[in-house]
C-alpha cells in the first residue's frame, strides 16, 4: 500500500507531511538481474545496508542472482517524540528523519560501534563545515596505534577523510557530527568512532535544509507500531 508519492529520488526520499501522518512510504519488491548486489540495490533505493539485508535475510549480498526476487522495505513508522522542526535519528533504526517545510525528509545512517556508541539525547546543529578536516581524539589515534597503523592528528580534506565534504556538529558534548563519508557500504552499519554516517547524495541535501540552531533528537526505539484505519502495522 503506497501512502504518499515520493518527489525526490536522487538524493533522500521526501514526501509531503502534516502532524496527522505516522506511516509513509510502501514496501516494494524487483527480479534482480545479473550484476545486481543488495548493497548497491540499498543504495539506489536509499536504504542502509541493515535494512536491505533483514528484509532478504536468505539471499546472497554480493551475487544475488538473476531473478531472484528482492524486497525493497521502503515503508516506515515515524518514530514516538520526533522533531517536528528538525532532525530525528533513531539509533535502533539506523534511519533519520527531517521535517522541513511540511516536508518529510529520511535517509539511512550509520552509527557507532558497539565500544563508541552514538549518545542519544536532545541537542542543536551548532557548527556547520564544507571540505572539513578531521581531528581525531588521542584515543582514536592510540587505538588506530594498537592497531598498527598511523593516524596523523589532522586529517585534510580528501578521500582519505571519513568525515566526507560535508559535516554538521550536533551541541551533545563529544565532538559528534551528522557527516558524509568515504565508505558510503558502511551507512546502516555500526562502524563510526560515534558520529553519524550519511550518504555523501544524502548529506549534500540535508546540508542545505538544516541551518545553525536546527533541534536533533537522538533516541532509541527498537519497536514502533502503528494503527491506520482497521489495520495495525508493526516495526522492528
Amino acid at each position: 500500500m503506497s501512502f504518499f508519492t515520493i518527489t525526490n529520488l536522487l538524493a533522500a526520499n521526501v514526501y509531503d507531511f502534516d502532524n496527522s501522518i505516522q506511516s509513509f512510504g510502501h514496501n516494494q519488491s524487483l527480479r534482480a538481474v545479473y550484476e545486481d548486489t543488495l548493497v548497491d540495490l540499498a543504495r539506489q533505493y536509499n536504504l542502509g545496508f541493515n535494512e536491505i539485508i533483514r528484509a532478504n535475510p536468505n539471499v546472497d549480498k554480493w551475487l544475488p542472482g538473476e531473478g531472484t526476487i528482492i524486497k525493497i522495505p521502503t515503508q516506515h513508522i515515524i518514530p514516538k517524540g520526533f522533531s517536528k522542526k528538525g532532525i530525528t535519528i533513531n539509533l535502533s533504526e539506523f534511519r533519520g528523519y527531517l521535517i522541513k517545510d511540511n516536508q518529510l525528509i529520511t535517509f539511512p545512517v550509520g552509527l557507532g560501534r558497539m565500544d563508541w556508541k552514538t549518545p542519544l539525547g536532545i541537542s542543536t546543529i551548532d557548527l556547520k563545515l564544507e571540505k572539513p578536516a578531521w581531528y581525531p581524539p588521542q584515543s582514536v589515534r592510540d587505538e588506530y596505534k594498537n592497531q598498527g597503523k598511523f593516524l596523523p592528528a589532522e586529517v585534510l580534506p580528501g578521500p582519505d577523510n571519513p568525515l566526507g565534504e560535508l559535516a554538521m556538529r550536533i551541541s551533545i558534548p563529544g565532538g559528534y557530527f551528522i557527516h558524509g563519508t568515504n565508505r558510503p557500504d558502511g551507512v546502516g552499519m555500526e562502524i563510526s568512532h560515534g558520529c553519524i554516517r550519511l550518504f555523501p547524495e544524502d548529506i549534500d541535501y540535508i546540508f542545505q535544509l538544516t541551518d545553525i540552531g536546527t533541534e536533533v533528537i537522538l533516541l532509541d526505539q527498537p519497536i514502533k507500531i502503528t494503527r491506520i484505519k482497521n489495520d495495525i502495522y508493526l516495526q522492528v
